[in-house]
């Protein structure tokens, strides 16, 4: 089953584990709150292949 963020959109590629975070880090920069670069980066460190996380952080 695919995995899908807040919207609805699939997110190819990416594992529960690194979905999780990234979906927090998107919130957290939407609603300005948080730290989405610290989220980010616990996705990126959850799963290294997610290209999404990656390119959430430029």
């Amino acid at each position: 089953m695919a995995i899908r963020d807040a919207f609805g959109l699939t997110l190819s590629g990416a594992t529960k584990a690194g979905s999780t975070p990234y979906s927090q880090a998107v919130r957290e920069l939407q609603c300005f709150i948080g730290d989405p670069v610290a989220s980010i980066d616990h996705a990126i460190a959850e799963d290294p292949g997610f290209v999404m996380a990656h390119v959430f952080k430029g």
